[in-house]
């Protein structure tokens, strides 16, 4: 176990495990990391948290954790990127904090385990049920003093619900405490129309959501995509005027 280390990684990492993944680093930073535990026998953790401090997930980070018998234990963790719990028995076994603009899904047979507490500070939160059981762990959820407001479902097809936490926090408390099988959580109003904005202009032409696969309306003839940061240009007009300008 190493203290104070901070993993990062320039691309995607997988491993194969029969003990545990991540193990008290400090931080674990930038690029995608896959990993799976192979002996569903062991009482292996897929992040064990830093106990003198906290192991912190950064916003550029996407985890995806596999078979471990629990997905997050020991010592506090904090996430700002995305965790992916699959075929956990418990998927938070300790202090856990999530983070606006964060993402976990947990698919577990107990979502918090008894020695365990998420926070939700914001974020996407996807908790679902693989085998039903007594207890999901669901009254060890807290929702973080600083969240205003958030949206809650408890069924994958069904509508979103807001919650205003000082009006009626105590209808989301109610309809857990019924359905518990399914809980999706967001801080980010599911039904806004508004266009995401991306810090990128072609030919003068702001480049957002909506346009993004025909920035010019022209055809197509310039698309971007924001998954990869990829702009093509295909016999593109990008004059800007009439005194200047040119063709890509």
């Amino acid at each position: 176990k190493e203290e104070n280390l901070r993993l990062v990684a320039n691309g995607k990492v997988t491993g194969k495990t029969n003990s545990d993944g991540f193990d008290g680093a400090k931080e674990i930073v930038r690029g995608e990391y896959d990993l799976s535990n192979l002996d569903s026998a062991n009482r292996s953790k897929g992040i064990l948290g830093a106990t003198n401090d906290k192991t912190t997930i950064a916003s550029d980070t996407r985890i995806t954790l596999k078979g471990f018998q629990t997905g997050i234990g020991w010592g506090s963790v904090q996430i700002d990127g995305k965790v992916k719990i699959t075929n956990a028995e418990y998927g938070i076994a300790n202090f856990t904090t999530m983070n606006h603009g964060s993402e976990l899904v947990i698919h577990a047979q107990q979502y918090i385990g008894e020695q365990g507490h998420l926070t939700y500070n914001g974020g996407h939160l996807l908790l679902n049920v693989t085998t039903i059981g007594m207890d999901f762990g669901l009254s060890r959820l807290g929702i973080g003093k600083d969240v205003s407001r958030f949206w809650y479902r408890t069924d994958e097809n069904g509508a979103y619900t807001e919650i205003n936490v000082k009006e009626n926090y105590e209808n989301f408390t109610a309809a857990i405490g019924q359905n518990q099988d399914y809980l999706e959580l967001t801080d980010v109003d599911p039904n806004q129309q508004e266009s995401e904005t991306y810090a990128l202009l072609v030919a003068g032409t702001q480049v957002t959501k909506s346009n993004q696969n025909d920035v010019l309306e022209d055809g197509g003839s310039v698309k971007f995509d924001p998954t990869t940061n990829t702009l093509t240009l295909n016999d593109a007009d990008l004059t800007l005027d009439g005194a200047a300008g040119g063709y890509c």
